[in-house]
């Protein structure tokens, strides 16, 4: 699978940082940023498969809404015949994917990110964040990384 992202947007890509912030401006490509950073540590993970608590890489928006605009037809358009997909879920806007990856999915916190709570999560990815709410991070966000 080939990611196009611009010099800027590389540099940003391969950072070491486990928690990484982009300020920039429209045109930067930040979304385009987030879901290939999203799609990464979902094919590239090497940690074991649970099946009591399954991993999960999150796209955050505030609103599920907004997620689905930004990314699904994208995500959907480039992973419609992967050999990786086992299927995707158009109702929970899933993707799950073989040989024990984890899934794929998008969420809004328009609920005050309760639906997050009790996700195993490895990844996620926060998209427009200034409009989310001021505890969505520390209360809702890290404390579903379990490793």
């Amino acid at each position: 699978m080939q990611i196009n992202l611009h010099r800027s947007q590389w540099k940003v890509f391969n950072a070491k940082a486990k928690v990484r912030v982009v300020v920039a401006g429209r045109g930067f490509g930040k979304t385009r940023f987030l879901r290939a950073s999203a799609i990464r540590s979902v094919l590239t993970y090497k940690g074991k498969f649970d099946p009591e608590s399954p991993c999960e890489a999150v796209i955050i928006a505030p609103t599920l809404k907004m997620a689905r605009s930004l990314h699904w037809d994208s995500l959907v358009d480039l992973f419609a015949d992967n050999p990786l997909v086992d299927h995707i879920d158009r109702t929970y806007l899933r993707i799950y994917f073989k040989n024990n990856l984890p899934s794929l999915s998008l969420a809004g916190v328009d609920d005050g990110g309760e639906r997050l709570r009790g996700k195993n999560l490895i990844y996620a990815g926060c998209d427009e964040y200034q409009l989310f709410p001021s505890r969505t991070w520390a209360e809702i966000i890290t404390p579903c990384f379990r490793d």
